[in-house]
């Protein structure tokens, strides 16, 4: 079973009880794809860069579907982060009261039914991997971004507009993209 299959039964059954106009889905994951896994960024065909802070690691994407409120196929570049999950179902669900006044995160409800700006200007990043029984491959990471730079704790800052892999290529093909990055 793929992960396609197993969202869409869900999904199904959503539609099939009439729910989707009162259901808010988002599909998204905390980090990037193994480096054995090639995709599509910003035209290129590039490998996977789970672990890593670069945008091959943290950049993913997130799918949102809300029958009636969200439009099909639009696309967004605002910065979402994990913490923003919960002011937003919170707020889907007409229940924002609910959400804790110190919660770090930005409810995106506008954002996706409006097609607004989204509220988040930058991400914080801190990721210890450790423990865990798979992790030593993993580094700690530490940085911030917003829309245009990216900032890492040892000084590195890079402009995404103009750098996007951040000094290392990331092509397939590339023969330093063979390299372990």
């Amino acid at each position: 079973v793929t992960g396609v299959q197993t969202c869409a039964l869900p999904i199904s059954q959503i539609d099939a009880l009439g729910l989707s106009r009162d259901t808010l889905i988002i599909f998204y994951s905390d980090n990037g794809t193994n480096y054995r896994v090639t995709s599509t960024y910003r035209g290129q065909m590039v490998r996977g860069g789970k672990g890593k802070g670069s945008e091959l690691g943290i950049r993913v994407p997130a799918i949102v579907r809300w029958t009636g409120k969200v439009k099909p196929g639009g696309v967004s570049e605002a910065l979402f982060d994990t913490v923003d999950v919960l002011p937003t179902l919170l707020d889907a669900a007409g229940a924002s009261e609910l959400c804790p006044k110190d919660v770090d995160g930005y409810s995106f409800v506008s954002h996706f039914t409006e097609s607004i700006r989204g509220p988040r200007q930058s991400v914080l990043i801190h990721q210890d991997p450790r423990p865990g029984w798979d992790k030593d491959r993993f580094d700690l990471i530490r940085l911030a971004l917003d829309e245009r730079f990216k900032l890492y704790d040892d000084g590195r800052l890079f402009d995404l507009r103009e750098d996007p892999f951040e000094g290392v290529a990331q092509m397939i093909g590339s023969e330093i993209g063979r390299a372990h990055v």
